[in-house]
């Protein structure tokens, strides 16, 4: 057996000569479920003609939402990672902050804005 001991620099120029690239993860939240975001938009169309036909008298609209928060922020390092693939840092977030919600109707460029102090069913109803 033997030991091999580089600098950190010389590991650096080592990565970089195969490939790799050091980037900042993508947030990704530890319990997401992107098969299960997928079959959700794959089934919207369907979704939408089904409540459309339930309520045939009510205008049914699609509107797009985003939410940011504001507070404390998890820190995220970048990572080594080859040139195909991307880094996705998991984050368990427990701090306090308000929630920043933005919606637009995407047929009329219609806005609203939101800034809710927690996220839950009761309150998002509302909006």
């Amino acid at each position: 057996m033997f030991v091999v001991k580089y600098l950190v620099k010389e590991v650096g120029n080592i990565l970089n000569r195969l490939v790799f690239d050091k980037r900042v993860p993508r947030r990704e939240h530890q319990q997401s479920a992107l098969q299960l975001q997928e079959e959700w938009k794959k089934n919207l169309p369907k979704q939408l003609t089904k409540i459309k036909q339930e309520y045939p008298d009510c205008d049914v609209e699609v509107w797009s939402m985003d939410e940011d928060r504001l507070g404390l922020q998890p820190v995220v390092r970048r990572q080594w990672v080859d040139e195909y693939s991307n880094a996705i840092a998991k984050i368990n977030w427990q701090f306090q902050w308000l929630w920043l919600y933005g919606f637009v109707h995407p047929n009329s460029g219609e806005t609203k804005e939101w800034i809710l102090p927690l996220v839950n069913e009761k309150i998002f109803s509302q909006v």
